[in-house]
């Protein structure tokens, strides 16, 4: 989808910039980095193969990161374990999950937002019927899809939450938390707005 590919934009330039910002100055190699390099390098290379075997366009996008990570050590050395990790793992998020596990979880985020919009609407003393992702008023009916136009801004707010705390180069328990309250509050604000616009719908 078009949102899909911003986001995949975004990741690729925000990647590029970090590399280029954290590129040691003075590569150092030893035997591991070397020895992980290659691995990497041979193990997108044999995915590389499978995935046109099979014609698999997610193999590819898996083999293209596999074998980036292993240039990223064969060229910047020991240092790219410390300074690259953290931006090579960024490098991840254009990847869609497999077996179209990015729909299942889109159709969760819309369970999840009508169902906390349906309480919001009993609470505030509307009428209503919730019928799996369908808001059934009196005389009309809304799907979650046309009341919460932002789920895939959920998406995008988690990825923004992962590229903050690698610029900021924030501990892995504060990265944790910082995600973890980003999914918090953008499901929040997909309540809000779902139950905004089913209130103007029911009203107006």
């Amino acid at each position: 989808t078009e949102e899909d590919l911003k986001q995949a934009a975004i990741v690729l330039a925000a990647f590029a910039w970090l590399v280029w910002q954290r590129w040691p100055r003075v590569p150092r190699h030893n035997l591991a980095s070397r020895i992980a390099g290659w691995l990497l390098l041979t193990l997108g290379l044999a995915v590389l193969a499978a995935a046109l075997a099979l014609y698999s366009p997610w193999g590819g996008a898996v083999a293209t990161v596999l074998a980036v990570g292993g240039l990223l050590l064969l060229f910047a050395g020991r240092d790219a374990f410390a300074c690259l990790l953290p931006v090579w793992l960024l490098l991840w998020l254009v990847v869609p999950p497999p077996f179209r596990l990015d729909a299942e979880l889109i159709h969760v985020l819309q369970g999840v937002t009508a169902r906390g919009s349906s309480a919001l609407l009993e609470f505030a003393g509307l009428r209503h019927l919730l019928e799996g992702n369908v808001f059934r008023l009196p005389d009309q009916e809304l799907f979650v899809a046309e009341a919460c136009s932002g789920i895939h801004s959920q998406l995008v707010l988690i990825a923004a939450s992962v590229l903050l705390v690698i610029m900021l180069r924030r501990p892995w328990l504060h990265a944790l938390l910082l995600i973890a309250v980003s999914v918090c509050f953008s499901s929040a604000v997909s309540v809000q707005r779902a139950t905004s616009i089913v209130l103007v719908a029911a009203r107006g």
